[in-house]
């Protein structure tokens, strides 16, 4: 027969189980609760459909309210010459260019050369080590 204190136990052990229980279940009603006023509180997926129509046909989707989507140029609209535009910008400059065997040797020499000086750098210490150690690392692209 269990004593008093083993039975507290038990209870306090039980209580616990359904306190972690019920946590659970108030955070996912919460959840349900906050997803379903988003819902409702937002536009309809009918409201949607007709906003977007709108915006075509004002020409807002497109290119702006001066857009005009009917005025073309040597048979090329004004969107697309605008992206043609922005993608000029976008060229791999000369010096960069690792199509050519040459560049690429010397950007691979020069890599590696970096690489090796670095490796034989000697170790941070004290506070140096401690500040890089906390700096945000660069991301590899």
């Amino acid at each position: 027969m269990p004593t008093r204190q083993q039975k507290l136990a038990d209870i306090e052990t039980k209580m616990n189980r359904w306190m972690a229980r019920s946590m659970r279940a108030s955070n996912a009603i919460r959840k349900l609760q906050k997803q379903r006023h988003r819902l409702l509180k937002g536009p309809t997926d009918q409201e949607r459909r007709d906003r977007k129509a709108m915006d075509v046909l004002e020409g807002r989707a497109l290119g702006g309210p001066d857009f005009d989507a009917t005025r073309k140029l040597g048979g090329v609209s004004d969107l697309h010459i605008a992206e043609q535009e922005k993608n000029d910008d976008l060229t791999i400059p000369p010096e960069l260019n690792r199509a050519d065997p040459l560049i690429a040797e010397r950007m691979t020499a020069a890599r590696k050369k970096a690489e090796a000086e670095a490796r034989k750098a000697m170790p941070l210490t004290g506070k140096a080590a401690l500040d890089y150690i906390k700096a945000p690392r660069k991301r590899k692209a």
